[in-house]
C-alpha cells in the first residue's frame, strides 16, 4: 500500500499524516477548514518534534477537497473528533470508491456502528472499517500545520467489521504498528479511556478552569484526590458494561500503562491519581479555558451516552455516569442525551447483550 489519505489535520491528523510519510507512504491530507491546510502548504510539510523524530515531513496532497483527497486511495485513515463524525460519513458515502477500508484512529464509542448506521442511512453499502480503541498518539499541536509527539501509544486494541475482514488487521499493522486485535468492537469502544478521563476533571474543576482560564495542567493538577474517586468510580461503570458483554477489562491506570501514557507502578498498585499525574506523555498538558470544549461535547455525548445505552442492554446500572450527564448539561446548556448517540440513534433501542452481539456480526 502507498496512497493513504488522512482527513483531519487536527493533533492526531498531523502526528499520523507525518508519521505515515516518514514511513514511506504517500499521503493525502485533508482538512474542512483551510487553516491548517494553508500552513502545511506553506511550510512545506508538517513540522514534527518528539516521539516521530523532528524536522518536516512531506505530504504530497494538502487540500480542503475531500472528494479528491480519497479519490484513488488504498485505504482513508478519519482522526477526527466523533462530533464530526456525521458529516464526514455522509461525505464519505456520496465519494468513496466500494471496498476501500476506513480507518477511525480513534473510533471512539460506537464509531464503526454510528459509521455503518450513517451508510445504510444513505442507501450505501458500508466500507469495511476498522477501529482503534483509542488515538495511536499522545500529541498536541502548538500552531496550525505543527505537531508535537509525546508518546506513540503501545497495544491500541483495534476491531474490525465485518469481523470475517482478518486482512484488514495486516492493513493496520502497516499502517500503525503494534495494535492489538481484540475479537469484539465492544472491547475497543470501552478502551475510549477519555471518557473517564475527561468529563470527572472538567465537572469537578469547572469552577477552578473558568477562575484561570485553564491557567494549570488539567492532568497533573486537576486530578485532585475528590477527583480520582469519581473517576475511580466512573472507571466501575465502564468495566461493569464490559462484563456484562463478557468482558473482562483492565482498570484505567492499567489500560493507561499498557498504552504508555501513565506510571507503571502506581498503575500496579491501583493508584489511579498518581498514575496519571505522573505519566511522562500527559504531565504537560493543560486545561481548557473554559467548558466549551470537546472534553465534554465529545467525551459526553459520544461517549458516556452510547456507553449508557450499552448499560442498559447489559442491564446495568451507571449513576455516576449519569450525573456527569446531567450537570455537564446543565453547565454547558447542551442537550447531550437528546443530540448524542443514543440508543435510538444506533439501533440498540429494546436490545439485550444477545440482540448487540447479532448486530455486530450483521445477524440483526
Amino acid at each position: 500500500m502507498t496512497d493513504v489519505a488522512v482527513l483531519g489535520a487536527g493533533h492526531g491528523g498531523l502526528a499520523a499524516a507525518a508519521d505515515l510519510s516518514r514511513r514511506g507512504f504517500r499521503i493525502r491530507l485533508q482538512n474542512r477548514s483551510a487553516g491548517p491546510i494553508r500552513a502545511v502548504e506553506e511550510a512545506g510539510g508538517i513540522r514534527t518534534t518528539g516521539a516521530i523524530g523532528d524536522g518536516l515531513a512531506t505530504i504530497d496532497v494538502a487540500t480542503t477537497d475531500l472528494p479528491a483527497a480519497v479519490d484513488g486511495a488504498e485505504a482513508v485513515i478519519v482522526v477526527l473528533p466523533a462530533v464530526a463524525h456525521a458529516d464526514v460519513g455522509r461525505s464519505l458515502a456520496d465519494a468513496l470508491a466500494p471496498d476501500v477500508p476506513v480507518v477511525l484512529n480513534p473510533g471512539h464509542m460506537c464509531g464503526s456502528l454510528h459509521l455503518k448506521r450513517i451508510f445504510s442511512n444513505m442507501a450505501v453499502i458500508p466500507p469495511p472499517i476498522v477501529e482503534l480503541g483509542t488515538l495511536s498518539y499522545i500529541c498536541r499541536s502548538p500552531e496550525p500545520g505543527a505537531v508535537d509527539v509525546f508518546l506513540r501509544a503501545k497495544g491500541v486494541p483495534t476491531a474490525v467489521s465485518p469481523p470475517d475482514r482478518s486482512d484488514l488487521i495486516g492493513l493496520t499493522e502497516e499502517l500503525f504498528p503494534g495494535v492489538r486485535r481484540v475479537a469484539s468492537p465492544i472491547e475497543a469502544w470501552l478502551y475510549d479511556v477519555n471518557i473517564v478521563l475527561h468529563p470527572p476533571g472538567m465537572v469537578l474543576g469547572s469552577a477552578w478552569l473558568e477562575a484561570t482560564s485553564g491557567g494549570y495542567r488539567f492532568y497533573a493538577d486537576g486530578i485532585t484526590p475528590s477527583v480520582e474517586g469519581v473517576m475511580n468510580a466512573l472507571d466501575l461503570e465502564r468495566r461493569a458494561v464490559g462484563a456484562a458483554f463478557g468482558l473482562e477489562l483492565p482498570s484505567l491506570a492499567e489500560t493507561m500503562a499498557a498504552l504508555g501514557s501513565a506510571d507503571p507502578a502506581d498503575a500496579a498498585r491501583g493508584a489511579l491519581g498518581e498514575a496519571v499525574r505522573r505519566g511522562r506523555a500527559n504531565r504537560s498538558i493543560r486545561a481548557p479555558a473554559s467548558v466549551d470544549h470537546r472534553y465534554l461535547h465529545e467525551d459526553v455525548p459520544f461517549g458516556l451516552v452510547p456507553m449508557m445505552a450499552l448499560a442498559a442492554a447489559g442491564g446495568v446500572e451507571t449513576p455516576v455516569a449519569a450525573a456527569l450527564t446531567v450537570l455537564a448539561e446543565v453547565m454547558t446548556d447542551r442537550t447531550y442525551r437528546r443530540d448524542g448517540l443514543t440508543a435510538s440513534s444506533l439501533g440498540l433501542e429494546g436490545l439485550d447483550v444477545a440482540g448487540v452481539e447479532r448486530m455486530l456480526e450483521g445477524d440483526g
